[in-house]
């Protein structure tokens, strides 16, 4: 199954909406349904396999929901070994400057 891009499903979302009227106005509730789906999705709270596949959004739980102050002090150690982990994850298929892909994608670029 191929993944959708973010701009098809959303269109997908608008153009499947109860409120469209085929006239590509985005009325107010369209927009705020969207936005809720948006939120449900990025929270963990609804499933998304068109836009994820078979990649599940965890939860967030409350002891980790406030946000970490990244203190100044980092060691220039630490820096590197969070750019190595990173780098670790990316694969050809990537391609340079791009973004990481998942398990999943790299399987069936490589079969």
């Amino acid at each position: 199954i191929a993944l959708q891009t973010p701009a098809t499903w959303i269109r997908n979302f608008v153009r499947t909406h109860p409120e469209y009227k085929q006239d590509s106005v985005v009325s107010e509730g369209i927009a705020y349904d969207l936005m809720t789906a948006v939120n449900e999705i990025g929270l963990g709270q609804r499933p998304c396999p068109e836009l994820l596949g078979s990649v599940t959004v965890e939860k967030i739980q409350p002891e980790a929901a406030y946000p970490t102050h990244l203190g100044g002090g980092r060691s220039e150690k630490a820096r590197k070994d969070v750019l190595n982990m990173l780098a670790a994850r990316a694969a050809a298929c990537d391609g340079p400057g791009s973004a990481p892909t998942n398990s999943f994608h790299r399987a069936r670029v490589h079969s």
